[in-house]
């Protein structure tokens, strides 16, 4: 009978010949790439949210000793994505490596809660009721919010704020709760776009990024963010 390590040492090679495979072959692919090159790697399993409005599924992806500290990385999801007609788009995004923890959190929940790398571990009910950003590519993306991993909640104002980091803001945003648009005011500063507006009935607030053309307003979602 074929041994763990021999198995796993076949899934690597057919994952580097085809050029193809799931995560658990990505994640050993990179593993052994890795520690070709000396450095310290593991194979990290768990599950995952895939975008935005997916559930949880079983994930695998890796962590890397880089000059003595531990760095966060989902070679699967940095190769490409699944586009709306399920066909794989191979588009490299840069977001999934070396990822800051807090953020890596928002969508990987390792079965060892070690591998979240942060000071307090989220548990499971927290994973699966913070928001989610689309942070793989920077390009057209959200890198960083200001609350993140906690929910929306009013000012003395009455109003709620959400910051965003942007690399490149879109042209059109779009705001949603409870399935109906808000309007809200929009202020730029320090690479930040602050948003605030006054909520409407809902539990989430969806970010909705795009553009306009002369025709039509194309917006994909960005981000979900839960709202007290």
């Amino acid at each position: 009978a074929q041994s763990q390590e021999e198995y796993e040492i076949k899934l690597v090679k057919q994952a580097y010949r085809s050029g193809k495979g799931i995560c658990m072959d990505y994640a050993l692919l990179y593993k052994t790439m890795a520690e070709a090159v000396g450095l310290e790697c593991v194979f990290i399993s768990g599950h995952a949210k895939a975008s935005v409005r997916e559930p949880w599924n079983g994930h695998a992806w890796n962590a890397v000793k880089i000059d003595g500290a531990w760095k966060l990385l989902d070679p699967t999801w940095g190769a490409g994505f699944m586009d709306d007609n399920n066909k794989f788009q191979q588009i490299f995004q840069p977001g999934y490596f070396l990822t800051a923890p807090r953020i890596f959190a928002l969508d990987h929940f390792p079965d060892d809660p070690k591998w979240q790398l942060l000071e307090v571990p989220l548990d499971k009910k927290a994973f699966k009721t913070q928001g989610t950003i689309s942070y793989g590519d920077p390009k057209s993306g959200i890198s960083d919010a200001e609350p993140i991993g906690l929910p929306l909640t009013k000012g003395p104002s009455g109003k709620m704020e959400l910051r965003l980091k942007m690399l490149h803001p879109p042209s059109v945003i779009q705001l949603r709760m409870g399935n109906r648009d808000i309007k809200f005011e929009q202020f730029e500063k320090n690479g930040w776009i602050t948003l605030r507006f006054s909520p409407a009935s809902g539990r989430e607030l969806e970010v909705w990024g795009g553009k306009k053309t002369r025709q039509i307003v194309s917006t994909t979602l960005l981000g979900t963010f839960p709202v007290n």
